[in-house]
């Protein structure tokens, strides 16, 4: 069966604790033209990256990827059966390289394995300050 893309991409404003590993499940979804059944997107052979920059054409703060390991796509179990997510993985030294009280802007592109780009999730991106040293 045919499936189209929903609504990307789609607006999702995430924050980070400096210093702090962070992780994020996404689980994009698609639709057969008729409309019903909305299902997982099958991922296999996609790549992604994200990168969080300080504005939108600024500079580049942090890149995660399939490259470097921090994004990967896969079957998860959800807890309700398997879905198809997307992770996005940043470490605790990640984290804190970014600067305190940073508020920037990300976006996840996958690349389909022909090659297609798609971008899925976008929005703000902010960093909380640590207390504990």
């Amino acid at each position: 069966m045919n499936k189209n893309l929903l609504n990307v991409p789609i607006r999702v404003d995430e924050a980070c604790y400096r210093g702090d590993s962070w992780t994020r499940a996404y689980e994009p979804v698609a639709y057969p033209p008729d409309g019903e059944n909305v299902g997982p997107v099958d991922m296999t052979g996609w790549t992604g990256k994200m990168q969080i920059r300080d504005a939108i054409d600024g500079a580049v703060y942090l890149t995660a990827s399939s490259d470097n390991g921090r994004i990967t796509t896969g079957p998860q179990d959800n807890g309700q059966g398997t879905t198809w997510q997307l992770m996005a993985h940043l470490t605790n030294a990640d984290t804190a390289a970014l600067p305190a009280g940073f508020v920037g802007r990300y976006d996840i592109e996958l690349t389909k394995a022909d090659g297609a780009v798609v971008t899925f999730y976008y929005g703000a991106f902010t960093v909380e300050g640590d207390v504990t040293k």
